[in-house]
């Protein structure tokens, strides 16, 4: 086969990996080879080839992965889908600019003697973890289906099972090349897979021995169907918690009738809870000129506003600051950011609540948690934008990711999405079907642990990535010319 045809078939192949691997219902062993077609190839390339099939490779698994953007993104901002379409491939475009970059590392540490597929490896979750991402589902969520691999991102964060896939696809790499394969990065990759599955199967085991003995919360979480924000009334007030009796109950974002004014917004939030059984948190739209707001309000049993909090981390473009850039050349509505992080408590359990695209950030979750002391996360969403695509399965996911990185228990009610109670494990304890209009009764853990992450955040993921790639660039050492002259 012509060079170029194998090139050609490595960004296919890799492609089609990656586009499966970013199916929630995928087996975790697609995340794990991924990328090794692209690593085989990219061994014979040089550094501007390596960066064409990276960014190839790349934008293409964007393309896929995220197909549902275009859509959603008209839907939800209002511009025309052509602007969305084009705005899609750009991101694309600059999304496998990272695969790019880290293809051409590894290019340039290949040819001057080092473990070149080793520090691609290494370099692809760095570029995740430094690339800023209006969508950042790192690619190590993949392996959701294996939680015992998603473990280790309470010590390396989300980036953390992304090195563990791009190291195991290295080492399959090179297996595949045997010719003049490096050893060290084949015994890297299979360290790696061995230590995070072994380290997670252990956490596993704790932590649910842990968990059986701790006292819980009870909550309902509400999931209306099929609804986007600024439809139909998605809340009938306390009726529609048919009696049962629980510490909590959270219904979803745009889960109050329409954009209320700021000041009528909590009167009306009195009114649908003249009586709550129990303490009520529910997502309301805030409007103050042409702005909006995405509201958490917290109702006491008195019905009384004991709580509120706005949404601070908008959605890049659908939500666009009034006066900026995306608003004045879309005409795209304005969106209010929040100032302050209050904390909420519900008997004495302190919360820590997010709404929606929040949840898929995680150093904005992260400080959350630190800020309110918060032992359980709450999430709030409305996925009603992505009905019929991958993303609020990708959505949940990502949930997963947050509960494992903090340690903390989550409660995520949705619109049209997945509503769901999630261990500190990141085990879904309990799910609603999808597009079915139903409650969830869960029991939650509160939790006060304290993960490698949650303290230091990504200085123990940086240290690695820096130890590996001083690895992957250190020259092999040569064997001793022998002088061939008669003595």
């Amino acid at each position: 086969m012509r060079a170029q045809g194998k090139i050609t078939l490595g960004i296919v192949i890799t492609t089609t990996l990656g586009a499966i691997a970013l199916e929630p219902s995928c087996p975790s062993p697609f995340g794990l080879v991924a990328y090794a077609p692209l690593f085989v190839v990219c061994r014979s390339l040089g550094p501007r080839a390596a960066f064409g099939a990276g960014w190839a490779t790349g934008t293409f698994i964007s393309a896929l992965g995220y197909r549902f953007v275009p859509s959603a993104l008209a839907g939800a901002s209002g511009m025309s889908f052509a602007s969305a379409v084009l705005l899609f491939v750009g991101f694309a475009l600059y999304l496998g600019l990272g695969l790019g970059v880290a293809t051409w590392l590894g290019a340039h540490v290949h040819a001057r003697g080092g473990a070149g597929t080793l520090a691609t490896a290494a370099a692809i979750p760095a570029l995740e973890a430094l690339l800023p991402n209006p969508l950042p589902f790192p690619f190590g969520a993949t392996l959701a289906a294996d939680l015992e691999l998603l473990q280790i991102a309470d010590v390396f964060g989300p980036f953390g099972p992304t090195l563990v896939a791009t190291l195991c696809a290295a080492a399959i790499a090179e297996l595949i090349a045997r010719y003049r394969a490096s050893r060290l990065t084949i015994g890297i990759g299979a360290a790696a897979l061995a230590a995070a599955w072994t380290y997670g199967a252990s956490r596993l085991r704790s932590l649910d021995a842990e968990t059986a003995t701790t006292e819980r919360i009870r909550a309902r979480l509400h999931q209306p169907a099929h609804a986007r924000s600024g439809s139909a009334p998605l809340l009938s007030g306390p009726s529609a918690d048919d009696g049962v009796d629980v510490d909590l109950a959270v219904w979803p974002e745009s889960a109050l009738p329409r954009a209320l004014p700021r000041a009528d917004l909590e009167p009306m939030a009195a009114a649908l809870f003249t009586s709550p059984k129990h303490p009520t948190i529910a997502g309301a739209v805030a409007r103050e000129g042409p702005a909006l707001s995405n509201v958490a309000l917290l109702v006491d049993k008195g019905g009384s506003v004991a709580g509120r909090y706005e949404k601070r981390e908008l959605v890049p473009i659908a939500e666009p600051e009034e006066g900026g850039f995306v608003h004045r050349l879309f005409g795209v509505t304005p969106h209010a950011r929040g100032v302050e992080q209050p904390a909420m408590e519900v008997g004495h359990v302190p919360l820590a609540v997010t709404i929606c695209y929040e949840s898929t950030l995680t150093g904005y979750v992260r400080d959350t948690v630190r800020a309110t002391r918060g032992r359980v996360l709450v999430n709030i969403a409305n996925d009603g934008w992505f009905r019929g695509t991958n993303e609020p399965e990708l959505h949940l996911v990502i949930s997963q990711l947050r509960a494992i990185e903090t340690r903390r228990p989550v409660l995520r009610a949705a619109n049209d999405g997945i509503t769901a109670a999630i261990a500190p494990t990141g085990l879904v304890v309990a799910r609603a079907p999808y597009g079915v209009a139903t409650s969830l009764t869960v029991e939650v853990a509160p939790s006060e642990r304290t993960s490698l992450y949650l303290r230091y955040g990504p200085v123990p993921f940086a240290l690695l990535l820096a130890s590996l790639l001083a690895s992957a660039t250190l020259r092999r050492r040569r064997a001793p010319a022998t002088s061939s002259a008669p003595s």
